[in-house]
């Protein structure tokens, strides 16, 4: 459908998830602690699970704490698609784009490489 709502000669620019990124540790659950400017912090607690059919399931807990007390609590449960970038590239080129180019997150004058987790796709309609 991206295709369709570009504009003739519009570019795409997507990053996709990698099937580098494939969990190393399912169902180990991780923890990181933000603290707060202004007092207290948030607990943030992650788990994976193994992935199935290139699609991993993560969840998600993350909690608002000050002055020892959890005051609110969020939790979610997402799936992210993996992709190889022959994969994506195909889907691409299925779909109608042309002079499909693959850089580096976060460093666009950089190729990207099957190691890469995070992959960005710029292509032309």
């Amino acid at each position: 459908k991206f295709y369709d709502l570009l504009s003739p000669k519009g570019t795409l620019v997507i990053e996709i998830i990698t099937l580098a990124a494939t969990p190393k540790s399912p169902g180990t659950w991780r923890r990181e602690k933000w603290e707060r400017p202004e007092g207290g912090f948030i607990l943030a607690s992650s788990c994976e699970e193994p992935p199935f059919d290139n699609v991993n399931l993560t969840h998600c807990t993350h909690d608002l704490i000050i002055e020892n007390k959890i005051v609110l609590s969020e939790k979610e449960t997402f799936s992210i698609r993996l992709y190889s970038i022959q994969e994506f590239q195909q889907l691409l080129i299925a779909a109608g784009f042309s002079h499909i180019a693959l850089r580096k997150a976060f460093d666009r004058n950089q190729h990207a490489s099957p190691e890469d987790k995070d992959v960005i796709f710029e292509c032309k309609k």
